[in-house]
């Protein structure tokens, strides 16, 4: 704040004074993103007539060259004729590196401090060092926000950001979660995703501090990640010490054009043996679509691969109880079937061998089509 000066009615005020002040130098080390104040107390009593001062109390000006300290919470006790306030400046907004001066407090019975108090101004020496703490660079503090975009299918690393990190770091760790902007609630996502974020997120300290954001599968739309950011240092000393930062991501995902649907896994393969008749995989089916319409399998004709011919044995099928799920996943179990086939009260079983098929899984689209979305499948039966 602009210190105030003198002039003004002098003489009325020369009548009250300032007396009996107790304060101490302001001091500290910091790191840059301190959620803290450098700051110290300013106690100080009012003698002679107070009359003078009206209703208004004492107006307190804080003069200092810097612009860095200001004057806060200040109270004012008419019974006792004493007041006390703080004078302080906010770490993150303080210089990074070492700062020395004075300010000067005046105290005034007037706003614009035409009529200062005997006594006044009052020198407040300081002495402070900010340490670079830890910040994400190219980014603008204090709410630290990024947009990331990738196409549909897309698994890559989207964004590299350079780190600032405290004087002694030895590692950094990071820890996504679920998270929303500011001022709205949180997204939650799909139950049946084993990734519960949809970014991951990695960071490296060596050979420069960095944050990676890497997009992971999600269908055509907007998701919101909060990464939280973990510097674990040592004080000259050798105590140890962290801090810790969130960055909130917005991902992105665009349509690709051509892929409407990816699946999980891309080709599936089952064995059995003559223990087993049957087994059984998981099939993850993502896609933006309205869900499984129907299935149907093509048995693949035997080849010069080995490819064998399964004559009447439908060997695959799919579970229809877990067919309909919740869009964007579909879940659904594939089944390999070795022994189906009864020929009078004989159950024919599969001849040692591998036999291949194609699963089509037909996907409602949103206009009312359907999309044939085929996945390879192999079984191979054990002798």
């Amino acid at each position: 704040m602009s210190g105030c000066g003198g002039g003004g009615d002098s003489q009325a005020t020369a009548t009250v004074s300032i007396a009996n002040v107790l304060t101490e130098p302001i001091g500290g080390s910091y790191l840059s993103d301190d959620d803290a104040s450098a700051q110290t107390f300013f106690q100080y009593d009012v003698v002679g007539d107070k009359g003078l001062l009206k209703a208004n109390g004492v107006f307190v000006r804080v003069d200092d060259p810097a612009g860095l300290f200001n004057a806060h919470w200040a109270t004012f006790d008419w019974q006792a004729g004493r007041g006390l306030f703080y004078i302080s400046a906010y770490v993150p907004f303080l210089p990074v590196g070492s700062s020395q001066g004075a300010v000067k407090v005046w105290l005034c019975a007037d706003e614009q401090c035409k009529m200062p108090l005997a006594g006044s101004p009052v020198t407040v020496p300081y002495s402070i060092h900010v340490s670079p703490g830890l910040a994400f660079n190219q980014l603008s503090p204090p709410y630290d926000e990024i947009t990331i975009e990738s196409s549909f299918g897309e698994v890559t690393d989207l964004a590299a950001i350079p780190l600032t990190v405290p004087d002694g770091t030895t590692s950094i760790s990071v820890s996504p979660e679920l998270g929303g902007r500011r001022g709205q609630s949180v997204f939650v996502e799909y139950p049946f995703l084993e990734d519960k974020t949809a970014v991951a997120a990695r960071a490296e300290l060596l050979p420069t501090p960095k944050l990676i954001l890497t997009g992971q599968l999600r269908p055509v739309g907007t998701y919101y990640t909060i990464v939280t950011v973990t510097a674990n240092y040592a004080y000259s000393t050798g105590e140890q010490a962290q801090t810790t930062k969130k960055l909130v991501v917005t991902y992105k995902v665009n349509d690709a054009g051509g892929t409407k649907y990816l699946l999980d896994p891309a080709r599936l393969s089952f064995e059995v043996s003559p223990q087993i008749d049957s087994t059984s995989s998981p099939i993850k089916i993502l896609g933006s679509g309205g869900g499984i319409a129907s299935y149907s399998v093509e048995y693949l004709p035997p080849d010069g691969s080995g490819n064998l011919d399964a004559g009447p044995q439908a060997w695959l099928e799919l579970n229809d109880q877990s067919v309909m799920q919740t869009l964007p996943w579909h879940w659904t179990n594939a089944i390999a079937i070795r022994c189906n086939v009864f020929v009078g009260e004989k159950v024919e079983c599969l001849a040692p061998g591998r036999y291949e098929a194609i699963l089509h899984l037909k996907v409602w689209q949103a206009d009312g089509s359907t999309l044939d979305v085929p996945m390879p499948m192999s079984l191979s039966v054990k002798p």
